[in-house]
């Protein structure tokens, strides 16, 4: 269990890597609901606020990149989903902060569809050596 994380993505391939959705305690599973969405986003934060990499399940990019969520969890088990960066996306590389959120709308709060933060942590985006997939 953890509120933080901290991962590798491959520039030119396609990597997938699964992530077991807690709050930001780093104790209390995220349940899912079938009108939630999950949002990952990650950029650098500071001078530029805005995401270089922003995903919500159910919407692929055009460079591959998307979000399965694999299941919605339990009272006792977090939600595991899986974050997918597409060979094609164009990312620099380089280290970037990242957040998950849940889009829930059973949330009391003053706007119509609140935003959670979920967990956040790093992720470092690495330059391939053997160039992109399927070349030789």
């Amino acid at each position: 269990m953890a509120a933080f994380f901290e991962r590798t993505f491959y520039l030119n391939r396609t990597t997938r890597q699964q992530f077991d959705l807690y709050e930001a305690d780093g104790a209390t599973v995220v349940q899912l609901q079938a009108t939630d969405y999950v949002r990952f986003a990650a950029g650098r934060g500071g001078n530029d606020p805005s995401p270089i990499l922003d995903l919500v399940n159910g919407a692929e990019t055009a460079g591959g990149s998307g979000i399965d969520i694999i299941n919605t969890g339990s009272a006792s088990a977090a939600a595991q989903i899986a974050v997918i960066v597409g060979e094609n996306e164009v990312i620099p590389p380089g280290t970037y902060d990242a957040e998950f959120s849940v889009i829930d709308d059973s949330v009391a709060s003053p706007v119509d569809i609140p935003t959670v933060p979920v967990m956040r942590g790093v992720i470092h985006v690495v330059d391939t050596i053997g160039g992109s997939t399927g070349q030789p």
